[in-house]
């Protein structure tokens, strides 16, 4: 667990193996330099799933700390946005044109990161790991990423109830991720950072054992990172804790 106070930010992560893996695939990122923070999980049932999440974080991190460099003074959150974008369906297409091209999916990952930027958050992501923002007396989570599943889709396409896509077990079925067929497709947002505001970002060992009612009371009962990560931790392990668990929490203190 780590903990740093970083431009009125204050930082905690932590990732744990679960109850039930025998290794942890899930990779994060907590970088000052770039103010940048992921979370990204290697794909279970691919051969370089784990590999695939260390690319992933390695490569962004060195795209994130270029992105600072070039918006740092005039803090251009959109066009910044926009360069991380292309920066990880870069690192994704090169991926696929690795080791995916040729038939068999070996390399796969989720990854979900923001960026702090002149009190804005960019929200960058693929794939099914989560980030939320919850606001100073708010009374519940804004979930800001999709979840690039079949799940979702059948949400969206409205034709199956939600006991016959959890009977099919589309949530485990991705839509998008790193290592995609090219040319890969990423989601980004841009928001408003407030004083008080928590951000929070996850796998799905957290997001999908835990409902967010269960999540935002920890984060309510809970006024540290570092404690409110704990709290999650242990929240998902009691709930079966059936796969890695990573969660990364922010708060915006100015």
């Amino acid at each position: 667990m780590k903990m740093k106070k970083q431009c009125g930010v204050l930082a905690a992560v932590r990732t744990d193996i679960g109850k039930v893996r025998t290794e942890n695939q899930d990779r994060i990122l907590c970088s000052r330099a770039a103010e940048f923070f992921a979370v990204a999980d290697g794909m279970g049932g691919v051969l370089y799933g784990t590999l695939t999440a260390e690319l992933a974080v390695k490569t962004m991190l060195v795209v994130a700390k270029e992105v600072r460099k070039n918006y740092i003074e005039h803090q251009d959150a959109n066009r910044a946005a926009e360069e991380l974008r292309q920066g990880l369906e870069e690192v994704s297409n090169k991926i696929y044109e690795k080791g995916n091209c040729h038939g068999a999916i070996q390399y796969g990952a989720t990854f979900t990161g923001v960026m702090l930027l002149g009190g804005k958050a960019i929200w960058i992501h693929m794939g099914d790991s989560r980030g939320y923002r919850i606001v100073r007396y708010d009374t519940k989570m804004r979930q800001v990423t999709v979840d690039h599943n079949f799940a979702q889709a059948a949400r969206e396409h409205g034709d199956m109830s939600e006991t016959e896509i959890k009977r099919e077990h589309f949530s485990s079925m991705l839509t998008r991720y790193v290592g995609m067929q090219s040319p890969a497709t990423a989601d980004v947002t841009v928001t408003d950072t407030k004083p008080g505001e928590t951000i929070l970002l996850c796998s799905d060992g957290l997001h999908g054992l835990v409902k967010d009612s269960r999540m935002l009371k920890i984060i309510r009962n809970r006024k540290k990172p570092e404690k409110i990560c704990t709290g999650l931790i242990q929240a998902a392990n009691s709930a079966g804790g059936r796969d890695n668990i990573s969660v990364i929490c922010l708060k915006v203190m100015i």
